[in-house]
């Protein structure tokens, strides 16, 4: 129970892998000058050593575990706290020593609640420096503020935070603070922010995940607070002095913000625009009752490979049951340095005399088999038994799918794909539930829009739709541009979620990072720069590729290549560089058969 003289505060922390960071937060509470604190950690059931972490630094504090996003984090700490006061401190700040102390004073004086600046550690990177700069020209401004210490009877009183907003849930709690009539005191003591970004990639996913959750925010508060949202500020004119005292963090922050606001955006269209995703009827008592032996002799299993040996004989191993029970395999050799395969009995083998890459071999191999069904596989991925006869099976029941696939795992078994969309202005490339366990899956087929590295298309339907645009999309993209076409007839795309096969890419690190935007080489870099130009003139409206154009490919084009600055690829960053640049000058350009030529 609280002494009336020196009433507790019930520090509430949010914690999720907050092992490299915890450390900090926790040192900076126990050197407050407050002597009557408790810590309550809300942990979202930590993968790495936050626990340990929290019981070393600070051995008293309560550790609850919760899932949930932040509020809800923070709500279930604050109905554990026994303080009078609470103070809610992310996992990633530094508090000054006598913050908590002032915070106190100001409230037993009359206020409930006071108002801590938070500022960036400007030992980070640059780009802390520049969240400095901006978050620094804000100090005592009503309007981009949010209070974290209050009154624990007037946190409950206004209903604490609202669980149902991920983005703007701090600003959400301070608008509904001031409407209670609350009267809140500023204190001169400074949280600084920790974990800053080190690089533009980190500001990009960062805020096109908060751009895919800020629509309950905007919903709710509309009227209220949403000039909070804006990236015109009465704040920065107030302190133009600040920035012009700081050249060039005036021009960091400048890129800053385009590339906040663009992600930002690019999360919102990707959210409010993209195709509807939906369970698909389940398995018919028909379709699970069909022969696998009949339907693996209506498949056709195009194999491309080029290069790697090694993923080629453990994706063939994987489906060599199905073959052996009648699929038919064609293995297409894409002009690989030192040919291999030639070994293998009871397939059908052809070797390209010159490079015809990815959809281009695929058209090859598909033309080369005979069967009713396609099964596109690459390489680098290892089916799972029952996976043909299952999406074969899919096909024959439901004459209306074009396309099915299954669930891609990586090596760690987390998902790599499972359905996705391209956003419709950003061109961003969108995939379902990517990272999560496939225990969240939901059961059955699910609707979508993309498919992915393995994936069993109709032959009518691919015949229909003409193939593999190979001119246009040689590789990258080629699956959406076939994906939009068979839309057009009106063919659905499913992923079955009881399907599964792994595919052998690294899901952690830096190296995954460059694998995901496909530039490990010059080809794929020209390729990336090129194509996603190509995809949206040729699928979107003149409206829609012109906002393209404007907003956002010099955004996508920025992060691409930061990446490949500071990268180790294997290839110098100029090399990787100059491909990418040129792909972006021939897709404005409208020159495919030039660029082709390039990297032949």
């Amino acid at each position: 129970m609280d002494d009336p003289e020196v009433p507790t505060v019930s520090v509430v922390i949010p914690t999720w892998n907050s092992a490299k960071s915890i450390r900090t937060t926790l040192a900076s509470i126990t050197n407050q000058t407050y002597p009557s604190i408790e810590v309550i950690a809300v942990d979202r059931f930590s993968k790495d050593d936050t626990e340990l972490m929290i019981r070393q630094s600070f051995p008293g504090a309560t550790i609850i575990h919760a899932g949930g996003e932040r509020s809800l984090q923070k709500n279930t700490g604050a109905k554990s706290a026994k303080g009078k006061y609470v103070y809610f401190v992310d996992s990633d700040f530094f508090v000054e020593p006598g913050v908590i102390a002032e915070a106190v004073a100001a409230c037993e004086s009359g206020f409930e609640g006071a108002i801590i600046h938070n500022t960036s550690d400007p030992r980070v990177s640059f780009w802390s420096r520049v969240r400095k700069l901006e978050r620094d020209s804000y100090y005592r401004d009503p309007e981009h503020v949010a209070v974290r210490f209050m009154r624990r009877d007037l946190f409950f009183r206004i209903g604490g935070f609202d669980e149902d907003i991920i983005a703007g849930e701090d600003y959400d709690l301070h608008t509904r603070v001031l409407l209670s009539g609350a009267r809140l005191s500023w204190v001169r003591g400074l949280e600084f922010h920790i974990g800053e970004p080190k690089r533009l990639t980190d500001v990009v996913t960062k805020h096109i995940y908060y751009g895919k959750n800020v629509l309950n925010y905007v919903r709710k508060q509309f009227r209220l607070r949403l000039w909070q949202l804006s990236p015109f500020r009465r704040s920065y004119v107030s302190n133009m002095h600040m920035f012009f005292e700081n050249p060039s963090l005036l021009v960091g922050f400048v890129l800053y913000q385009y590339v906040r606001y663009a992600s930002t955006l690019a999360g919102l269209l990707a959210s409010t625009l993209s195709p509807a995703t939906a369970p698909h009827p389940r398995f018919a008592s028909s379709a699970s009752a069909l022969d696998p032996i009949q339907l693996l002799q209506r498949v056709s299993i195009v194999l491309v490979t080029r290069n790697r040996a090694s993923e080629f004989y453990d994706c063939v191993r994987s489906l060599q049951s199905d073959i052996e029970r009648g699929a038919e395999l064609v293995v297409v050799d894409d002009s690989s340095d030192i040919p291999y395969g030639l070994d293998l009995t009871g397939i059908t083998r052809i070797a390209n005399a010159k490079r015809m890459f990815l959809n281009g071999s695929r058209n090859r191999g598909a033309s080369s088999g005979s069967r009713d069904f396609i099964l596109f596989v690459d390489d680098d991925n290892s089916v799972g038994p029952g996976v043909v006869a299952r999406l074969a099976g899919l096909l024959e029941v439901y004459r209306d799918i074009g396309v099915a696939a299954p669930v891609i795992l990586t090596d760690s078994g987390r998902i790599w794909y499972a359905g996705g969309w391209v956003s419709p202005l950003s061109g961003l490339t969108v995939f379902n539930y990517r990272g999560h366990l496939p225990d969240n899956l939901p059961e059955g087929q699910i609707s979508t829009h993309l498919f992915h590295s393995c994936f069993m298309v109709r032959r009518s339907a691919f015949e229909e739709a003409g193939g593999f645009d190979a001119e246009n999309f040689p590789m990258y993209l080629g699956e959406a541009d076939l994906s939009e076409r068979l839309s057009k007839q009106r063919y659905q795309v499913i992923v079955d979620s009881g399907a599964r096969i792994a595919h052998h890419i690294p899901d952690r690190g830096f190296s995954s990072v460059l694998r995901n935007v496909h530039i490990t080489e010059p080809s794929r870099a020209y390729f990336v720069g090129r194509n996603r130009i190509i995809f949206m003139r040729k699928h979107r409206n003149l409206a829609g590729y012109f906002i393209f154009v404007i907003v956002f490919l010099p955004v996508i084009a920025l992060i691409h290549l930061t990446l490949i600055l500071t990268s180790r690829a294997g290839h110098k960053w100029t090399t990787l560089a100059g491909a990418y640049l040129r792909g972006i000058l021939d897709g404005l350009g409208n020159r495919v058969k030039y660029g082709k030529g390039l990297v032949g």
